[in-house]
């Protein structure tokens, strides 16, 4: 029986229930999409398991056993032990108690930073080559302002390959009109075949400049020691490199960082 089943058989049974079974019921509706935390739903569901199995006079139950959610474990719990609980969550009536009170049975575990200790999957640069298209074919097709027709008010453009395997194209203003005429679009004696790319470098050089500006904020920020604070591993030995050949070296080797250092920002 899932949460529905559960809210359907409280609303048939909705004589036979008393006010405090309202008042959770609308509490857990209210909350069952936006919880507060998931103490909180784990609560309301299990008051309502021991309210809908108190309605044993019209022979309807919850089988408890079928809740083995890992939020929810039900069959774990016996229906005395639920009755305790619900019992001891409505004692007090204050919402913020009632909170503390869920929190008291909740561990709590703080987020650790994992770093992969290996690379997984492709990896852009190396086992995925990038490569520079825009250079490339700015020399074989023809720029905007060098076409026979005007870029900017065109609405329907139209390319097609010619027998000589020359691309050509042709502007249009209208949607619906053939005015316009085909002309070549590759530069005068290009061919596609002439779109060589280089491959981009997997990694881009920091300035000398970018560098000092770095060390002005560290400065400012940290004080003139800050090279001697933990946590400034990464930026000392980035700026032991004066020059920019220098610093791509550097990015090539990977600097390892501790799983448990604090985030910095700047």
């Amino acid at each position: 029986m899932n949460v529905g089943d559960i809210l359907d058989v409280v609303r048939k049974n909705y004589d036979s229930l008393t006010l405090k079974l309202q008042d959770s019921l609308d509490q857990y509706e209210r909350y069952a999409e936006k919880p507060r935390h998931a103490a909180f739903f784990t609560a309301m569901h299990l008051e309502l398991c021991v309210c809908v199995a108190d309605v044993n006079q019209n022979h309807y139950f919850v089988d408890l056993t079928t809740h083995t959610e890992r939020r929810l474990q039900c069959c774990d719990l016996p229906l005395q032990d639920i009755r305790r609980f619900h019992e001891a969550f409505y004692s007090n009536k204050d919402k913020v108690s009632q909170d503390n009170f869920i929190l008291q049975y909740t561990v709590q575990h703080n987020p650790k930073r994992r770093r992969p200790s290996e690379k997984e999957g492709p990896e852009k640069g190396s086992d995925v080559p990038i490569h520079d298209w825009k250079s490339s074919v700015a020399d074989v097709i023809k720029a905007p302002g060098q076409l026979h027709f005007k870029f900017s008010p065109t609405k329907r453009i139209t390319l097609k390959k010619t027998k000589n395997k020359n691309i050509v194209m042709k502007g249009e203003i209208n949607y619906r009109v053939d005015t316009g005429t085909f002309k070549p679009f590759l530069k005068k004696g290009k061919s596609i075949h002439s779109i060589n790319p280089e491959p981009l470098p997997s990694q881009v050089p920091v300035k000398a400049e970018k560098i000092e500006d770095v060390k002005k904020l560290l400065n400012k920020h940290f004080g003139e020691g800050w090279d001697e604070q933990d946590g400034m591993d990464y930026y000392r030995q980035v700026l032991l490199y004066s020059t920019e050949s220098e610093v791509e070296d550097f990015y090539e080797a990977e600097i390892p960082l501790p799983e448990d250092c604090e985030d910095l920002r700047i």
